[in-house]
């Protein structure tokens, strides 16, 4: 299969994408970094924190769709903070997206690609060491994700909404992670 990549939004989302884009590629998979020379996904990994997000991640849609339409893609499926904060809504509003689904399901990315509507599932309660892990970034950069969600219910932030309650990965799998990335 030959998949694209749009990740929107902040460095969590970026590991995310760099998870299940390396699992992908490892599954013998092709990163197709143009959508228009022909992937057969074009995965969209969304922000949905504020207002702007939202709008940049319908408009990404809107555009990918437009793809589809064309005959330059076959499939759009869209994950992240988009898909944690406003779930079923999404084929609503865009009933042309072939698949929606949730940011647990990245492990299963290969399966879950194959398949069509919205799959949500809970987040994980605990962050491990990624089994794939590539980067995404210039060279001599790289993020390493310590922890993710947030216990605090900030009347003004919807993270604990969206991203869950507050996890870390344990010490020795950090230790792991950047040691593979140096």
């Amino acid at each position: 299969m030959k998949f694209s990549l749009i990740s929107l939004g902040c460095p969590k989302n970026l590991t995310n994408s760099e998870e299940f884009s390396a699992r992908l590629i490892g599954k013998g998979h092709e990163l197709v970094f143009d959508p228009q020379e022909g992937a057969d996904v074009l995965i969209i990994n969304t922000c949905g924190f504020i207002a702007s997000a939202v709008q940049e991640a319908e408009d990404e849609i809107l555009q990918a769709l437009a793809l589809k339409q064309a005959g330059l893609i076959q499939k759009v499926a869209v994950t992240g903070c988009l898909v944690e904060r406003y779930k079923d809504e999404i084929l609503k509003k865009f009933p042309q997206v072939d698949l929606v689904f949730s940011i647990a399901q990245q492990e299963k990315i290969e399966t879950v690609l194959k398949k069509k509507g919205t799959i949500l599932s809970p987040l994980p309660k605990k962050l491990f060491l990624p089994e794939y892990k590539m980067s995404l970034t210039a060279p001599h950069t790289a993020y390493l994700k310590v922890a993710d969600g947030c216990n605090n219910r900030c009347a003004y932030c919807t993270i604990p909404f969206i991203r869950g309650p507050y996890r870390s990965k344990p010490m020795e799998d950090i230790l792991r992670e950047a040691d593979l990335m140096a």
